[in-house]
């Protein structure tokens, strides 16, 4: 054997013992990568322990998260943020919401209220907002004095939505140019 080819050899050798290094490498690095995944998966770190509301004038806490599956075993890696604002926006009260996940263990629901311009003594007593949304009475607890819209026959259209009746959205819109004072 000639010297050519003992260091082809020798070439080969060390080729191959680097390809198995960096093998090697990739596999620990991957063993350590999934390590923590489930660290952090399974990690008490990250257990929703606070939810933050902003916006809110009218609604209360409660009221805005009733239909959300956000309870304090949750971890907020699995929270599904869209589904979170679907599941909010479900209250008629609610003109938008913006949810976000603050690290380690928050959520922060920024929301936008309807809030209402006048009762509606229609077939049953409903108020409106300042857009034409029905909306159902507010609780007890926020009740404003609020002027009475009569003469409604049919109000149409389920609380969260806006109405198709011309008269109601006349009415809201000499509403909401008339001073506040009056």
């Amino acid at each position: 054997m000639g010297e050519p080819y003992k260091r082809k050899i020798s070439c080969l050798v060390s080729d191959f013992f680097r390809v198995v290094i960096a093998c090697m490498t990739i596999m620990v690095v991957m063993f350590f990568l999934r390590g923590l995944q489930e660290w952090l998966l399974n990690s008490k770190n990250y257990q929703l322990r606070k939810v933050v509301i902003k916006g809110s004038r009218f609604l209360s806490a409660k009221e805005i998260l009733s239909n959300t599956d956000l309870c304090s075993q949750i971890d907020i890696l699995h929270v599904n943020l869209t589904e979170v604002e679907r599941q909010i926006r479900r209250n008629p009260f609610i003109a938008s919401v913006y949810v976000t996940k603050r690290f380690p263990a928050a959520i922060e629901i920024e929301i936008s209220e309807r809030l209402p311009v006048a009762y509606v003594n229609g077939t049953e007593l409903m108020s409106v907002d300042s857009k034409g949304v029905i909306l159902p009475l507010p609780k007890s607890g926020s009740v404003r004095d609020l002027p009475v819209i009569t003469g409604i026959k049919k109000l149409t259209g389920k609380p969260g939505q806006q109405t198709v009746n011309d008269t109601l959205l006349q009415a809201v819109e000499i509403l909401t140019k008339c001073p506040k004072s009056l």
